[in-house]
């Protein structure tokens, strides 16, 4: 757009004034620093001054050009930013600089290379910029439709009511009157009506117009540019955090991008964002503040140790996250809400919006006497001049002898030697630093169904899935072993139930395992075997010994060592008494039971009693359970209630499940077998023994008996 010397003025106080329209309006004009200049060339060799402009031949020279992208204000002409419409809001294109010494004032010139429709922040100094007057949408933008009512379809609130559908096609990107923050994508047109990809957050009035989603000034759309303007980065003499600047987005239902520049340069500064829908973010955002997101938490911030591969070694992250019962996209979609734009709730000290994660280690020393802050976040600082900084501490490795912070940079310069200083008063020399690369969002990237986290990121161990890639602050990308449950079905209360190994013909596999040494004394604390320890083997569990009469007795082991082939028992076993008959021998047989108990089924209170459902009194208490059905009032009688009960008695339900967890690395086909000899006299509840057979593979499994009465 070429300059109109209608829309600005020189002053006679050599102030150069915006007089045109704002941003958003018809009637604005945006130049760049070149097309400036030239203006005040050509008013500069005019023989006298013309219109409203206080500049001619006569007159002191107002700019010098070093290149087309730097222009100098010479002879104390200056931009006119006090106005009510700033001048420097609509000059890009390069920088802009006026004054010397203490009055020296400095705009650089920022391109920003994303999708059209992108909302950038810009933070300086650590504080987002609120004047943010980049982000206008051109009038050219608006539509001459406007949303007359939101309507419902069946798949939520999707559907907008417009005055005119024809202006609009499958895949345009729209903005919705003042509440330009909020996008849609429109999935399909009808006469008058667009049907959205997402469930409108603020509900549309009669009198909002519909803008196409060009959200930016000065694009240049055929180069990727979504926006120019120009940012001052030294006001009168002083220098705004070293020149810094760091661009981010983070929009709901986009993708989140920062870039950062540690000091800007004369010119252009090309900022490249991204600016995308996020396809693992398509919750409405009303329902982040209700379960299952709000459930969400925190279980330690700072410095902690979690075993997430499971190898018995500890590794160190800088938090702990309890996903309560949300799904692992559900969390991620959480940690994009915490840190939205605008969000201000702290999380480690730094509000939500600028909080970015760990950006560098620091190596330290000599740790004074005072101790790190146990919130296991603290406010740090060192250096001064040109050599000053201030971040946060989300870790520390030792409270009073601390050897690495782990920190997140705020202002200045990352450290590099002398002290960094705690808020709290702590301090300790500085060693190596190692910059830390930063995920946006912070907490990493989601598959969808499983989380590639950030640096030093991680939920607690029980949250963790075997495809979730989890790194630590050793920098090593760690996952999570398989864990499974295998669940037997069609199973009832008392019975007993046994899930072994299967020999290939849908029998118990008792060869599993050979004994490698004589077990005879009273207090044998382990079992060695001579085969490696089979995949699939849980971490504690049952075994059968075969002893030397031939029986297959039962023991419990609390621990498996893979390398020496060892089980722990849980307490120390005889194979002694009674003789050599009860020793187990060398080569005697050894199978996992991974199931091997009598059936125990949950636990009801009589006040909590369904219709239907068919129960076993466990314990009388206050109630009358021949009012709910029962024969007798008697613990151990099984009947079908009829209703919800009073009292303090509960039952046992009958129909039920077991399950075993464990750690799966291979499939394995199981051996499963019911047996209950029933209640006496009657003994109509007894079964024929019932088998079976099922599959552990990657996701688990599960088996249902199928018993036939034997009363």
């Amino acid at each position: 757009m070429a300059l109109d010397s209608t829309k600005w003025q020189v002053q006679t106080g050599k102030a150069i004034r915006y007089i045109g329209g704002d941003h958003g309006t018809a009637t604005t004009n945006y130049v760049t620093v070149l097309e400036l200049h030239r203006w005040l060339q050509d008013l500069a060799d005019e023989a006298s001054v013309q219109n409203d402009d206080y500049l001619d031949i006569t007159t002191v020279n107002p700019s010098d050009k070093k290149f087309d992208t730097i222009i100098t204000l010479t002879n104390s002409y200056t931009l006119d930013d006090a106005y009510t419409t700033p001048a420097s809001e609509f000059i890009y294109g390069g920088s802009i600089l006026q004054g010397s010494g203490a009055t020296e004032t400095i705009y650089d010139g920022i391109r920003v290379v994303a999708p059209r429709g992108v909302y950038v922040n810009v933070i300086q100094d650590n504080a987002v910029l609120t004047n943010n007057f980049w982000n206008s949408v051109p009038s050219s933008s608006k539509t001459n439709s406007t949303a007359t009512a939101s309507g419902i379809n069946s798949s939520g609130q999707k559907v907008l009511n417009v005055t005119d559908g024809t202006l609009f096609e499958a895949g345009d990107t729209i903005m919705i009157g003042t509440v330009v923050d909020e996008e849609y994508v429109v999935d399909s047109v009808s006469t008058n009506a667009l049907t959205l990809t997402e469930n409108l957050i603020t509900a549309a009035s009669s009198s909002e117009i519909i803008y196409f989603s060009t959200r930016g000034i000065n694009p240049d759309a055929a180069n990727g540019v979504a926006m120019q303007f120009m940012v001052k980065v030294k006001d009168t003499g002083t220098v705004t955090d070293n020149g810094a600047l760091l661009f981010t987005t983070r929009e709901w239902f986009r993708s989140y991008s920062e870039f950062r520049i540690p000091s800007t340069g004369r010119g252009v500064n090309v900022v490249p964002l991204t600016y995308v829908s996020d396809l693992n973010n398509t919750t409405a955002i009303a329902s982040l503040t209700s379960a299952p997101f709000s459930g969400i938490s925190n279980v330690t911030y700072g410095w902690n140790e979690i075993d997430v591969n499971q190898d018995t070694t500890l590794e160190e992250y800088y938090s702990e996250w309890d996903r309560g019962s949300a799904t692992i996209n559900q969390f991620y979609e959480r940690m994009k809400y915490i840190t939205r734009r605008g969000e201000t709730t702290t999380q480690y000290g730094i509000a939500g919006q600028l909080l970015r994660g760990i950006t560098h280690q620091v190596a330290v020393s000599a740790q004074g006497v005072t101790d790190w802050s146990t919130n296991g976040y603290e406010a740090v600082s060192w250096g001064s001049g040109a050599t000053a900084g201030t971040g946060q501490m989300l870790a520390v490795d030792d409270l009073n002898a601390a050897t690495t912070l782990w920190i997140q940079l705020l202002t200045g310069v990352a450290p590099a030697s002398g002290a960094i200083t705690g808020a709290g008063g702590a301090s300790a020399t500085i060693g190596t630093v190692t910059e830390r690369t930063t995920s946006t969002p912070f907490c990493g990237a989601s598959t969808g169904s499983s989380l590639v986290g950030a640096y030093g990121f991680s939920l607690e161990y029980a949250d963790l899935a075997v495809n979730d890639k989890i790194q630590a602050l050793d920098g090593i990308t760690r996952q999570p072993p398989n864990n499974v449950t295998f669940t037997v079905a069609g199973v009832k209360h008392d019975w007993r139930v046994l899930v072994g190994p299967e020999d290939g013909s849908a029998g118990l596999l008792y060869t599993q395992l050979s004994n490698t040494n004589l077990l005879s004394t009273g207090t044998e604390a382990t079992v060695e075997v001579d085969e490696p320890i089979p995949a699939n083997t849980p971490s504690s569990g049952n075994l059968r010994i075969q002893r030397n009469n031939g029986s297959y007795t039962l023991h419990t082991y609390s621990s498996v060592n893979t390398s020496t082939q060892v089980f722990t028992f849980t307490t120390p076993q005889d194979f002694s008494t009674g003789g050599a008959t009860f020793n187990a021998a060398i080569g005697a047989n050894i199978f996992i039971s991974y199931i091997d108990a009598t059936v125990v089924g949950p636990t009801v209170l009589a006040t909590n009693l369904v219709s239907g459902i068919l129960y076993e009194i466990k314990t009388v208490g206050t109630t009358d359970f021949t009012l709910l059905g029962a024969s007798a009032n008697t613990i151990g009688v099984q009947f079908t209630a009829n209703g919800t009960g009073t009292g303090t008695g509960d039952v046992y339900q009958v129909n039920t499940t077991t399950t075993y967890n464990t750690i799966q690395t291979a499939t394995q086909t199981l051996f499963i077998e019911a047996r209950y000899g029933g209640t006496g006299p009657g003994y109509t509840d007894s079964i024929k023994p019932a088998k079976t057979t099922g599959t552990l593979n990657s996701t688990g499994g599960s088996a249902t008996i199928s018993a036939v009465s034997d009363a």
